[in-house]
């Protein structure tokens, strides 16, 4: 199945680093296509670049796991 995420889906496996959304988004990546389109994948690096996200995230775990939604993801316009 394809599908688009939410920006808050990746922001909460990311930030919150909770079970529940992490595993959300690892489901996702097993299982299924992600969607992403140009406008949506800039979406997802301001948001990640704000100030309250970025302090979150000391370890670049936002981007090791935007590289891996996005090196599987179908792009579309």
């Amino acid at each position: 199945m394809r599908v688009v995420l939410d920006t808050s889906v990746l922001v909460s496996a990311v930030v919150y680093r909770g079970e529940v959304p992490r595993r959300v988004l690892e489901v996702i990546l097993d299982r299924h296509v992600p969607l992403l389109s140009p406008e949506l994948e800039a979406e997802y690096a301001v948001t990640m670049k704000k100030p309250k996200f970025d302090r979150k995230d000391p370890g670049g775990v936002w981007y090791k796991i935007f590289e891996a939604f996005t090196g599987t993801a179908e792009r579309f316009l």
